[in-house]
């Protein structure tokens, strides 16, 4: 944005204080939403600040009711992974399980309209993808 960090604090203070922006600190990060979003909203758009998360929610989307090997598969990411991520994603009540005597357990997204609207708006492009491997060197 080439703004000093403090500038960028001052109007995003501003732009809360004026009620334009939601701003809510949690685990050290200040996350900003439109106003009046709901709390599964809030969940939704959480996720998809997260690569891997989009990466399985579209997967999810796309074809439902996989197996954590199958999305293992599909992704190429770790199993431990794969189970990592979709734990965070049921705990936030983004994708629900079922399981069955014939598949096992399976995932699957709740509300898939909802999750491909914040995934339509989460704005990954060439710069955020940049940034994102920079923070994963830091985010251990």
């Amino acid at each position: 944005m080439h703004v000093s960090f403090s500038s960028a604090r001052y109007h995003v203070d501003s732009l809360s204080k004026s009620g334009e922006i939601e701003r809510y600190d949690e685990t050290g990060y200040s996350r900003l939403y439109p106003p009046g979003i709901s709390e599964s909203e809030k969940a939704v758009y959480s996720s998809t600040r997260n690569r891997t998360k989009r990466m399985i929610l579209s997967i999810l989307i796309e074809t439902p009711n996989l197996t954590n090997k199958q999305l293992s598969e599909v992704t190429g990411l770790a199993r431990s992974t794969v189970s990592q991520q979709i734990q965070s994603l049921l705990d936030s009540g983004i994708v629900r399980e079922s399981v069955s005597t014939h598949s096992g357990t399976t995932y699957s997204v709740r509300d898939p309209s909802k999750v491909s609207t914040a995934l339509s708006k989460s704005g990954h492009n060439i710069m955020s993808e940049a940034a994102e491997r920079f923070v994963d060197l830091w985010d251990f």
